[in-house]
């Protein structure tokens, strides 16, 4: 069985509206009949059912009713278990959201696929074609994976790449009312400074398809390609992630990754 890698990118006031509404707002809004709530497909089979399965602990079923009665949908992403997941599972539900707020699946067929963007971004830093902040920001959201697993690089190369990501930022959830319990639940994400600076690398590395300078081998064995240096347009996860974003436009974007 393939393991789940998504990237979600959000446009996050659009988001954080949907959150702050009261489960009676948010049912009069989007009721399950007119909206892409598929119960019969899912593993719950009613709203009282999904609530129940998303938060921790589980809820009795007076405990349901008053959340569904009483309650915002952020009071009940606080308490899910994981948020991330809850906040997609609203996002994809309501079909303006979805529309606006790509999610982009990535193959597990090869690992260095997996981690090609750390790879790409490491070779761009090391030859000063991204900043420290913006070597933060891949390094973060593909999953502070160790290059070294699948570059040749010098001891120097090493050390000048650790204190980069020492001083390139600090992870921070999506939102300010969430508290950082969320980082530890197999989801990394980005806030918009970040993630713009994750957008921006994505688009100028495959417009001038950068070289995947440094690779080991066999890690370079492992890429499909012509011969030779292998470059960003070979990676699969570039392409899928490239052709997500195109149409994506958010004045305050945030980007999520799952690897499970």
């Amino acid at each position: 069985m393939g393991m789940e890698h998504y990237y979600v990118f959000i446009d996050r006031p659009a988001v954080d509206a949907i959150l702050r509404l009261e489960w009676k707002e948010f049912l009069i809004a989007y009721p399950v009949r007119h909206s892409r709530w598929a119960f019969e497909n899912s593993l719950y089979d009613s709203v009282e059912h999904f609530v129940g399965f998303a938060v921790d602990p589980e809820p009795d079923a007076t405990m349901i009713a008053r959340i569904l009665s009483k309650r915002t949908l952020r009071w009940t992403m606080r308490r899910a278990t994981p948020q991330y997941w809850f906040m997609g599972e609203i996002i994809t539900h309501i079909r303006a959201l979805n529309r606006s707020c790509p999610t982009v699946w990535i193959e597990d067929e090869s690992a260095v696929d997996f981690y090609g963007l750390t790879v790409a971004a490491v070779a761009a830093f090391i030859d000063s074609r991204i900043d420290t902040k913006t070597l933060w920001a891949i390094f973060n959201i593909t999953g502070r994976e160790d290059p070294s697993r699948w570059m040749r690089l010098t001891r120097t190369q090493l050390k000048a790449l650790d204190r980069a990501i020492v001083d390139g930022g600090v992870e921070r959830p999506v939102f300010t009312w969430q508290a950082n319990d969320c980082l530890e639940e197999q989801y990394r994400c980005l806030r918009p400074a970040d993630t713009r600076r994750f957008i921006a690398f994505l688009r100028r590395a495959w417009e001038a398809n950068w070289p995947l300078d440094y690779l080991s081998e066999s890690a370079r064995r492992s890429i499909p390609g012509r011969k030779g240096t292998r470059r960003f347009r070979d990676l699969d996860c570039a392409r899928r992630l490239v052709d997500g974003i195109r149409r994506f436009k958010a004045a305050e974007p945030s980007v999520i990754r799952y690897f499970g």
